[in-house]
């Protein structure tokens, strides 16, 4: 969804709302090593729970061909759990972990874009986290060209 603002004249602003819900498959069989956890003798049900997204973004055009753009993201994902099975042991005799807490992002993409005709354009920028709980920190380049026929 978005919005386009006169607010400027000759400086039109662009406001977006994406946003989705990500239902898994309620359970899955995992074997031996897996991204879940576990060891090489893992042999239990994993239930993944669904992940949430949310991304508001903002353009504004500087000039006829350049417009700087923000998103904000925000992911949460449930807990995933093991249920009747068992995850291996590991050297000690200890049962390996498996299954991951329940997990926030919050991430930021600034960038510039330039358009080089009303059906092309370039956008570069970067991706990065600054806050979350139980995920990993980030960033990344970007760079990418969209032609429209």
């Amino acid at each position: 969804m978005g919005k386009t603002l006169w607010w400027m004249p000759l400086h039109p602003m662009r406001l977006r709302l994406a946003t989705n819900l990500q239902f898994p498959t309620d359970k899955a069989k995992v074997y031996g090593l897996n991204s879940y956890g576990g060891g090489t003798t893992t042999n239990a049900t994993v239930k993944v729970r669904p992940t949430y997204n949310l991304d508001i973004g903002y353009e504004v055009s500087l000039t006829e061909s350049w417009v700087f753009a923000l998103d904000f993201v925000y992911t949460t994902s449930g807990r995933t759990t093991l249920s009747g099975g068992t995850a291996g042991l590991d050297a000690n005799g200890l049962p390996y972990p498996i299954g991951l807490p329940s997990s926030n992002n919050f991430s930021f993409a600034p960038a510039i874009e330039y358009n080089v005709a009303d059906s092309g354009g370039l956008i570069a920028g970067v991706w990065f986290s600054f806050a979350g709980r139980n995920s990993g920190s980030y960033a990344s380049a970007i760079l990418s060209y969209t032609q429209l026929f």
